[in-house]
Order: C-alpha cells, then structure tokens, then sequence
C-alpha cells in the first residue's frame, strides 16, 4: 500500500514545561512511541515509520488516550495539570509536503 503525505505532521514525544512567573523551571519530555496502558487498554511501543503509517482514526486515539494517561499519572509532579490531544496533529506541507 502506497502512503500518502497529506501535509499533517504528528506528534512523537509530548513536552511538559513548567513556568513560574512565565520563567522555564523545567521542561520534561514523554515519549508517545512508549508502551502504555490507559483505560485497560495496552497500548504497545511503535516506532516513528508506525506512527507515520497509523491511520488518522488509530493516530487520534492513541493520542487522546495518552494524553489521559500522563495527565492520570503525573498529577503529583505537576498539580494542576491538563493535557489533551490538541496540536499532536499540525498542518505543515512545508516538512510534509503534499503528495
């Protein structure tokens, strides 16, 4: 099956950075290709070629579920803190240019 480059571009890694008083005190990387489990639900590692190759159905679920699943799990470390799966999937045809 050949694969179309449709100018999205999709999220591999989701970045967290915490301000005070809009100065950066850290900035903490996850990895969206890890294994997970959200929901009992197993989601296993992929690389970057599978994220690519997902269906934008598969994409938006594994990224509406992770999203969950940091903000689940990491609420200790960062109280307060919202995540959701906006902006995993941009628009850029200047990096994916259109088929």
């Amino acid at each position: 099956m050949a694969y179309i480059n449709t100018g999205y571009q999709r999220a591999t890694t989701l970045t967290i950075i915490v301000k005070l008083n809009g100065v950066v005190q850290s900035t903490n990387v996850f990895p969206f290709m890890e294994s997970f489990t959200y929901n009992s639900i197993t989601y296993p590692a992929v690389t970057a070629v599978q994220i690519q190759q997902m269906s934008n159905d598969d994409y938006i679920n594994r990224a509406t579920a992770y999203a969950a699943y940091v903000q689940a799990n990491y609420q200790s470390q960062y109280p307060g803190l919202t995540v959701s799966e906006t902006g995993a999937r941009v628009y850029n045809n200047v990096s994916c240019p259109i088929n």
